[in-house]
């Protein structure tokens, strides 16, 4: 764009919706005009601009919001309008909210997310009647929450993992009984639907061809079906690295790590569940941020500790999980080095779990597995965003969704910047301020 050009409303949101796939990088000293009627209009100048899309950062940025939509980002000082609120990111790194790609919701989890920089969850299997309810609440203003996103019950097989008494879970006995199924929830409106563990191919594929159809996403925690098998169904995105053989060959990583690349499907590791499981043993009370978990949820992860601590103290059963667990870390190294896609998902509220920290602590062990900070920033962010659809989202661009991250140091060099979190903005409002 040329220098000292002005810039109107409606144009920087259509050159941003164009591109969405990074910033809109303004140059010199640009008057912004932005429009009148009563939309809010915030300025957060002068910080370390990281966009979310695995770019290096731009120094000395400012972001320019009105109303839920950021409008531009100068590179430099802009001249500030007249009424707008002003945020001072001088020293700070400015950042998209982070997306927790797997999350079991609850009510008590709400301003813990918000508190951690988490702007948008996406829910993989809970209550229908429950989740859409919260969901529809954040959508119109009358609960204080991060963006939702809900699948609805988990798609089950015969019999159901969890049993047939908890209705964030249907049994499903044949191909027709899950399209059947499928289309009642996609019906009912919810952003995508989590084919689970013993669901057959069959019967995955009904499920799979009829979200296809109505351009809704897809889910796998797979065990009857594999990861490839789920792959050329068209699943969005794989959970744990479920139905891939993480204790195998070198060899056999390696073909699994090819199959997150140019074809559409993303890895949700969720490395924190199985660090958490192989030290279970260890943790405890001292584990950090507990004191902000309900008293009730800490002692019932106490409990589960104890359960699981005894029925894997053997040998054998202790050395499996803890291969499995460095074959995940290393199919996750595998498939950033190939190019291919990631996105970050805690699965809280599993033991020790914390809703909103866990996703910082799942950025940290990406990057301890070898992933470039910028690219575990992706995973969290734009990535996550294309998985959901929803390209408007996990970027700091002009025309996406106004919602940020402000923190102390420089996430891009040391990934535990993440933790010193000072502003989060949700749709152009600040919504936590440490």
């Amino acid at each position: 764009m040329a220098r000292d050009r002005e810039l109107s409303r409606r144009e920087a949101l259509r050159l941003g919706v164009a591109a969405l796939g990074g910033s809109i990088l303004l140059g010199g000293h640009v008057p912004i005009v932005l429009a009148q009627g009563g939309a809010r209009h915030l300025i957060v100048r002068g910080g370390r601009v990281i966009d979310g899309s695995g770019q290096p950062p731009t120094e000395n940025a400012t972001v320019v919001i009105e109303g839920d939509r950021i409008v531009a980002v100068q590179a430099g000082a802009v001249e500030v309008p007249p009424g707008a609120r002003v945020i001072d990111a001088s020293g700070l790194t400015v950042m998209p909210g982070l997306i927790d790609m797997h999350v079991h919701a609850s009510d008590w989890m709400w301003p813990l997310f918000l508190r951690f920089g988490v702007t948008s969850i996406r829910d993989l299997g809970s209550e229908p009647d429950y989740i859409l309810k919260v969901r529809d609440d954040e959508r119109q203003g009358r609960l204080k929450a991060p963006r939702i996103f809900a699948a609805g019950p988990l798609l089950d097989g015969t019999p159901a993992y969890w049993g047939n008494s908890w209705g964030g879970s249907l049994s499903l006995g044949s191909a027709d009984e899950a399209r059947a199924a499928a289309e009642r929830l996609l019906d009912r409106g919810v952003d995508l639907l989590k084919l689970y563990q013993r669901l057959p191919l069959d019967a995955a594929r009904a499920a799979v061809e009829a979200a296809t159809a109505r351009g809704v996403p897809v889910a796998g925690h797979l065990s009857a079906v594999s990861a490839q098998q789920a792959a050329e169904l068209g699943v969005r995105t794989i959970e744990h690295a479920s139905g891939i053989d993480l204790v195998g060959s070198s060899e056999t990583l390696q073909a699994a790590a090819r199959l997150f690349g140019g074809g559409g499907t993303s890895l949700d590791a969720t490395l924190l569940v199985f660090e958490n499981l192989a030290n279970l043993p260890r943790l405890g009370l001292t584990y950090p941020n507990l004191n902000l978990v309900p008293s009730s949820v800490v002692q019932a992860w106490l409990n589960s500790r104890s359960e699981v601590v005894a029925r894997n103290t053997t040998d054998e059963r202790l050395g499996f999980g803890q291969r499995a667990a460095k074959g995940r870390s290393s199919l996750v190294k595998m498939i950033d080095d190939l190019g291919g896609r990631l996105v970050v998902g805690s699965d809280t509220p599993m033991p020790f779990v914390v809703p909103g920290f866990s996703v910082h602590q799942e950025m940290e062990l990406m990057a301890g597995a070898g992933v470039p900070p910028l690219s575990v920033i992706r995973a969290a962010t734009s990535a996550a965003a294309d998985a959901l659809g929803r390209p408007e989202l996990g970027r700091v661009g002009a025309g996406a969704v106004a919602d940020l991250v402000l923190v102390s140091g420089d996430p891009a060099s040391d990934i535990t910047a993440m933790r010193r979190i000072r502003k989060v903005v949700k749709g152009g409002a600040v919504v936590h301020e440490a």
